[in-house]
């Protein structure tokens, strides 16, 4: 039972990132397109854009891992539902 949940929340997390990779490109798409077509347009903000971007990897990161140890040290089934939902609570609050 506990593989199944880290099974699943790892792929939950790989999905997670590629759909703000995706996001991420079609912010920069659209700042690409207003510099080309706007001639007085400076591209503001592109320091919090990284910064968002790292923040969100380096969360489905320590979430990954913290999942690991959190399940793997569950003792009963319900210490590893309360527990992995407690942690997937934590992953969606970004």
């Amino acid at each position: 039972l506990g593989l199944c949940f880290l099974e699943a929340f790892i792929l939950n997390a790989l999905f997670v990132s590629a759909d703000e990779k995706q996001a991420e490109e079609k912010i920069w798409d659209i700042f690409g397109y207003l510099k080309g077509h706007t001639p007085n347009y400076e591209v503001h903000g592109s320091l919090y854009l990284f910064m968002g971007s790292f923040v969100n990897n380096w969360l489905v990161i320590m979430c990954t891992l913290d999942a690991y140890m959190i399940i793997g040290a569950s003792r009963t089934p319900s210490d590893l539902l309360l527990d992995s939902l407690g942690l997937l609570f934590l992953f969606n609050l970004d």
